[in-house]
């Protein structure tokens, strides 16, 4: 299977944003496993305070959520103060994994 450039060139940007702004906005704007690239920059981000994932409908479920959860449970220097994840597909498991995260992290 080749690998699609545009998917690459989109997935680097999305982790060179949340790696090295205050601010991100992928409202509605996430497509296959971005999710993926979110989780992971937002383990080693050290700038980013405001992050919008809202309106990105089942590409955002309780599995997402849970790498987000992580994400932020790893990242001791996390700075994040924003976090929008309206209109998504989020039951009461996500809720949960996120809420426990959130108590556990700095």
């Amino acid at each position: 299977m080749e690998a699609d450039p545009e998917k690459w060139r989109r997935q680097k940007k999305i982790e060179e944003f949340i790696l090295t702004k205050e601010r991100v906005n992928l409202r509605g704007k996430l497509r296959d496993d971005d999710i993926s690239v979110v989780a992971s920059a937002l383990a080693r981000s050290t700038t980013l305070k405001v992050l919008d994932l809202s309106n990105n409908g089942d590409r955002i479920g309780d599995a997402e959520v849970k790498l987000i959860a992580d994400a932020l449970l790893s990242n001791s220097n996390c700075k994040l103060q924003l976090l929008d994840l309206g209109w998504n597909n989020i039951a009461d498991d996500g809720a949960k994994n996120l809420a426990e995260a959130l108590c556990h992290s700095n």
